[in-house]
């Protein structure tokens, strides 16, 4: 039986929050031997593992491949790899696999705004056009915070090809042409809509305010100090090692999916990461190296418990952080499954390690 849902932060309420408050041990998989594709587990942590095993197994069902990680009062005690990091040549899934986590970077870049913001270098009610060159002069003024709070007016993707392949990107600038031209949905800061695009020039004013390109300032600010060795660019072109090959369904199966580019996304989702990176994300954000605690409070808007995650063609992950419990759970895998309720998966894990570590009885 799945818990009762406590306190959730949603990326859009997180975003909103952050802009508003802002403005005042690696173990590798044995490969599977048949297409069920269940791949054992190491025993890392001994019967915790073991005891995972049958939460997880089941989303293989609609997987090729995840990954696991958890941490606890700190410190990773669970990584893992189930099913295959890529189907036809049999390599199996592992913690050092790197999986497209799509939205999940939005996260990232709220980070990083947070500490131009503390540094001085711009203010959420700041417009964006001095910080990008190119913005169309014509457009109505656009605030950084209804970039952050979605409610900018401008589009999300058109479409699912859109998303899968917007363009070629070399660089924050290539990608602003794909939607600068696009009238608004509505006046800024009228309504709210999910946009990418929005969170893409966000990343364009934050290369702005730094200084130097958008890559660059999430490596120092946020990727290096977190220890997020394995984040990367989601570039298609060049060899990256432990690369999960993507999925989707066609008919019920899997197939390939082939075609993605996501070099135009930058900070809205264009990145690969391992499961152990999207919770070493959480631990450096909530022992205070990335901002400050007043900002993580801001942030998380005092909840205790916070989601935020992404999915789109070929990929999906989502991060459960319980700090009242002093656990973080994180599930990447290589296809897209809107139906799966990897949140349901992550309560269920969390309580599982929480009791297991503390003795504390389960929640309903």
């Amino acid at each position: 039986m799945f818990l009762r849902r406590p306190l959730v932060v949603y990326p859009q309420l997180l975003s909103i929050v952050l802009a508003t408050s802002l403005v005042a041990a690696a173990v590798s998989a044995q490969p599977a031997t048949n297409v069920s594709m269940q791949t054992p587990f190491a025993q890392e942590e001994g019967e915790l593992t073991e005891s995972l095993r049958p939460l997880l197994e089941p989303l293989l069902e609609e997987l090729a491949g995840l990954s696991v990680a958890v941490a606890r009062d700190g410190e990773i005690v669970v990584s893992q790899g189930l099913g295959w990091a890529d189907l036809e040549q049999r390599v199996a899934a592992s913690p050092a696999t790197r999986y497209l986590v799509h939205s999940a970077a939005k996260a990232w870049t709220m980070a990083l705004a947070a500490q131009l913001i503390e540094e001085g270098r711009f203010a959420m009610t700041d417009p964006v056009a001095p910080l990008v060159p190119g913005w169309p002069a014509d457009k109505s003024p656009i605030t950084l915070l209804q970039l952050a709070t979605h409610s900018s007016g401008i589009r999300h993707y058109h479409d699912e090809a859109e998303a899968l392949a917007p363009g070629r990107c070399s660089s924050v600038a290539d990608a602003i042409p794909i939607f600068a031209s696009d009238p608004l949905l509505h006046e800024p800061g009228a309504e709210r809509g999910y946009s990418s695009w929005g969170f893409v020039l966000l990343s364009a004013a934050i290369e702005g305010a730094a200084g130097v390109p958008f890559g660059e300032a999430l490596a120092k600010g946020v990727l290096e100090p977190a220890g997020m060795v394995s984040t990367v660019l989601a570039d298609p072109i060049p060899l990256i090692a432990d690369r999960a090959r993507t999925y989707r369904r066609e008919d019920g199966e899997l197939v390939n999916a082939v075609g993605l580019d996501s070099t135009c996304k930058w900070g809205a989702g264009g990145y690969l990461a391992t499961a152990d990176d999207l919770v070493r994300f959480y631990l450096a954000l909530f022992d205070e190296r990335l901002i400050s605690g007043a900002s993580v409070q801001l942030i998380t808007s005092g909840a205790t418990v916070v989601r935020f995650g992404g999915s789109s063609v070929g990929g999906m992950s989502q991060v459960l952080a319980d700090r009242g419990r002093g656990v973080i759970a994180a599930i990447a895998a290589n296809t897209q499954a809107r139906e799966l309720d990897l949140h349901a998966v992550l309560l269920e894990l969390v309580d599982r390690v929480a009791v297991s570590s503390h003795g504390e009885p389960p929640h309903d």
